[in-house]
């Protein structure tokens, strides 16, 4: 059954704006993020689609206070995007996609409860 559903968009240079400052961007996101995102071409890109993908977990888990840092999205050996929260359930499931062009990133995030 699905209990969450959230989505989010970024427009990425007003994104850069904010986080340009090293230890912001140090702030929100994990070791796994950061070196996932410095061997891009184009990290901030990338950045905006993680913070996207936070954004979203939130407003689909209905807590919107959460803290991003304890929301890390690493990413399958097929680049396929997932989210490592922890003291999720194990009775829940995670789903995630993320997307990016020039201007914007967008993430979507549904959660789906099992019996």
């Amino acid at each position: 059954m699905i209990t969450g559903l959230g989505t989010d968009i970024v427009n990425i240079n007003r994104f850069m704006t904010v986080f340009m400052n090293e230890r912001r961007i140090e702030k929100v996101f994990s070791d796994e993020e950061m070196e996932y995102t410095v061997g891009k071409y184009d990290p901030f890109i990338h950045f905006a689609g993680l913070w996207a993908a936070k954004e979203a977990y939130k407003k689909a888990s209905g807590d919107t206070h959460l803290d991003p840092t304890s929301i890390v999205v690493l990413h399958h050996p097929d680049g396929k995007p997932y989210l490592s929260i922890p003291g999720l359930e194990s009775n829940h499931h995670v789903l995630l996609s993320i997307s990016h062009d020039t201007d914007y990133a967008t993430a979507t995030v549904i959660i789906e409860r099992y019996k």
